[in-house]
């Protein structure tokens, strides 16, 4: 009988394993920090790494609790070297899962140490090796939860309330709250910046528990932790606090279904990098945080399929690797871990994946998850292996210069792309990535904001035969930045999407006003497809105006182009001790007319909240554009 051998990564594939999720020294069992353990906290997810297996072998692993009811299952598949990397078998524990239809939250069982068995077992049913370990419900833990307690993953967008639930705490003593973004790599020290609207403080009763609500209508469509700050003095410290999500996430904020496909990235590499270009000695994974909500399924497929433009409902899926993997993700949010999908060596293709989250091995619409589209959301294909007789696109920046320094906060990106049939590629500033237009081999006239100091500019582009790339650097010697606000959005090249701010005296800066009283000035405005647009306010007028900024964004016009989702990044006190960085993705925004009333900075202290008071909808706004 086979058996799974514990070792160090070195007898695998150690090019698994990354920095930005659990990174284990042994195989066998580890928890959500990437330590190696027998045992679990109540709440965390267990992640596993598997070696001394047949090579390109698929095996099922079945998880129960001590009722010996089946909490996780998945199917996975072993690369050439028999080794199957860190892949999450059992998120949440400590929870009992109620009834989809009718309670959509994760029931907190009693404080307990549970035991729980994993089982390893080949296609025909022959077992391979059992795995024991424990899950100790009775050590202190916070997590996202309803107004009954009841551990819950997602919550409707200005729907639903969330709750920070905490069990077997000290008692009698106060913790301060904070709803952070999703951070996948928890380092001891790092400051907390609360997205909610600023921290709460709860109490801890007499029997260790707390329940507080810490964010009372979230609108923000991304994945969040929560971390219980028992000393208070805003940092995460790793022997005394604790966190809701150290790995995938806490829980998620996310929207119903509209009902046609649902395109999103899921092919990564294995550092958890969405890409669109694997090359052949590469391994495929997939990764997954939608922002629909989802609660009717126990387990999903993964499928790599050849690429289609448009999949229909009916359409059959054919796996091209060894056969789909299947796993269960975490309840409600249909959250996934990274899982590889598709091990070296790669064929040829053009391919995408498909989650079949009802498990028929047929693509239904608006149910099951398709990754066909790259970066750029274009139906390129959910991932590309280049091969083939061809030559990969060569990629020029002839402006601004390599190396040069400009005072001026803008500037504009010239240079050519060789394939003269690419229509669009990957402009990155400063590591933030948007589309950018290419019209005959030429590189769109784009508007860049620099940041103060050296930035880095990169141009990527790619075709079936490989991805092309160039990159310069420019020093920005303008002066301190307050608050910059860039927008930039995900469908192009015609529709038009604009950006407002509201600074504490009341004043819209917009398209119509692009420089208001206190100096806030819209410096790039009227840019169509992608973007971006961008707001800037100095330092010093921003300090002699403290209170809330509003921020807003408005479909101008969808040109006929249809739905598509802003971007925004935020900078505040550039260069200063106290700066803050801030990426807020928005909800889809339908077509024309549509607003996204996206947050409230408040300064000095730059916090960001729910959206505070009445939209520019209610400014006045002229009967047409003044360009």
């Amino acid at each position: 009988m086979p058996v799974i051998m514990l070792c160090l990564l070195t007898c695998g594939s150690s090019d698994d394993d990354s920095p930005t999720s659990p990174e284990p020294q042994d195989a066998g069992l580890y928890d959500s920090q990437g330590n190696s353990a027998d045992q679990l906290v109540g709440g965390q997810s267990a992640y596993w790494i598997f070696d001394g297996l047949t090579p390109r072998t698929q095996y099922d692993f079945s998880l129960v609790d001590d009722a010996q009811e089946e909490i996780a299952i998945a199917r996975l598949t072993s690369d050439g070297d028999g080794f199957i990397p860190l892949t999450a078998i059992g998120y949440d524990l400590g929870f009992a899962v109620g009834t989809p239809a009718m309670t959509p939250a994760l029931k907190w069982l009693s404080p307990m140490i549970a035991t729980y068995t994993l089982t390893v077992s080949d296609l025909d049913g022959n077992l391979v090796d059992t795995y024991e370990f424990t899950v100790d419900a009775t050590l202190p833990m916070v997590f996202a939860a309803d107004q009954y307690g009841d551990g819950i993953n997602s919550f409707l967008r200005t729907q639903h309330p969330v709750y920070a639930a905490g069990r077997n705490m000290t008692p009698n003593t106060d913790v301060d709250l904070y709803v952070v973004d999703d951070v996948t790599n928890w380092i001891d020290e790092m400051s907390l910046v609360d997205v909610s609207g600023g921290k709460e403080t709860a109490t801890v009763d007499g029997n260790g528990e707390f329940l507080t609500r810490v964010w009372s209508s979230p609108s923000l469509v991304a994945p969040y932790d929560i971390v219980a700050d028992v000393n208070r003095n805003g940092i995460f410290d790793a022997e005394t606090d604790f966190i809701d999500g150290y790995y995938p996430v806490g829980f998620m904020v996310q929207t119903y279904a509209s009902g046609g496909d649902i395109q999103v990235q899921i092919a990564c590499d294995s550092s958890n990098d969405y890409k669109d270009i694997f090359q052949t000695s590469e391994h495929v994974y997939a990764k997954l945080n939608p922002s629909t909500q989802q609660f009717t399924h126990k387990w999903v497929h993964k499928y790599v399929v050849v690429h289609q433009d448009e999949w229909n409902t009916g359409d059959q899926l054919v796996d091209v690797s060894r056969g789909s993997e299947y796993d269960t993700p975490q309840y409600g949010c249909t959250n996934e871990g990274r899982v590889r999908v598709w091990s070296s060596p790669l064929s040829p293709g053009k391919y995408d994946i498909i989650i079949d989250v009802n498990r028929n091995g047929v693509y239904d619409e608006g149910l099951d998850f398709l990754d066909n589209i790259d970066s750029y959301g274009l139906p390129t294909a959910g991932l590309v292996v280049p091969g083939g007789d061809g030559d990969a696109p060569e990629v020029t920046i002839t402006s601004p210069a390599d190396n040069s320094e400009s005072a001026d906060r803008v500037v504009y990106l010239q240079g050519t792309v060789s394939d003269e049939l690419i229509t669009n590629a990957r402009l990155f500033v400063n590591g933030a990535a948007q589309t950018i237009g290419v019209t005959t081999g030429q590189l769109d006239n784009t508007p860049i904001v620099l940041q103060r100091g050296e930035n880095t500019i990169k141009v990527e582009a790619f075709n079936q035969y490989g991805l092309g790339s160039a990159q310069i650097k420019v020093e920005g010697t303008f002066g301190t930045v307050g608050m910059n606000v860039n927008l930039t959005w995900n469908v192009g090249p015609d529709n038009d999407v604009d950006l407002w701010v509201q600074d504490p005296t009341g004043e819209w800066c917009g398209w119509s006003n692009d420089r208001s009283d206190i100096g806030g000035w819209l410096d790039v405005d009227d840019v169509d497809g992608w973007g971006p647009e961008n707001f800037y306010l100095g330092k010093s007028a921003m300090d002699s105006v403290p209170g809330n900024y509003n921020v807003a964004v408005h479909y101008w016009s969808d040109a006929g182009e249809g739905p598509t989702t802003p971007t925004l990044r935020i900078l505040l006190n550039e260069g200063q001790a106290n700066q803050i960085q801030r990426t807020i993705e928005g909800p889809v925004l339908e077509g024309s007319g549509d607003w996204w009333y996206a947050t409230t900075i408040t300064m000095p202290a730059g916090t960001f909240s729910d959206f505070d008071g009445p939209g520019p909808a209610a400014f006045r706004m002229p009967e047409s554009k003044k360009r």
